[in-house]
C-alpha cells in the first residue's frame, strides 16, 4: 500500500467514525424530541434547501402516493 492508499484509508475510517457519532446524536435528539427520523429529514432538507412545495418534499424523502 503506497502513502496515498494509506491516506485515504485513514480518512474514510475518520469519516466513518464522524458519521457514526453524528447519527448517534441524532438518534439520540430523536427520541428526547419526540421527533421521527422522518420528520427530522425533512427539516434538514428544509433548512439545506429553503422552502419546498410538498411534492419536492416527498421526492427527497422517498415517499410516493
Amino acid at each position: 500500500m503506497n502513502q496515498s492508499d494509506t491516506f485515504v484509508t485513514q480518512l474514510q475510517e475518520v469519516a466513518r467514525l464522524f458519521m457514526f457519532q453524528k447519527m448517534q446524536s441524532v438518534i439520540r435528539y430523536s427520541k428526547t424530541s419526540g421527533f421521527s427520523m422522518s420528520h427530522i429529514g425533512a427539516l434538514m432538507h428544509l433548512h439545506n434547501t429553503g422552502a419546498s412545495d410538498v411534492s419536492g418534499l416527498g421526492d427527497k424523502l422517498g415517499i410516493t402516493y
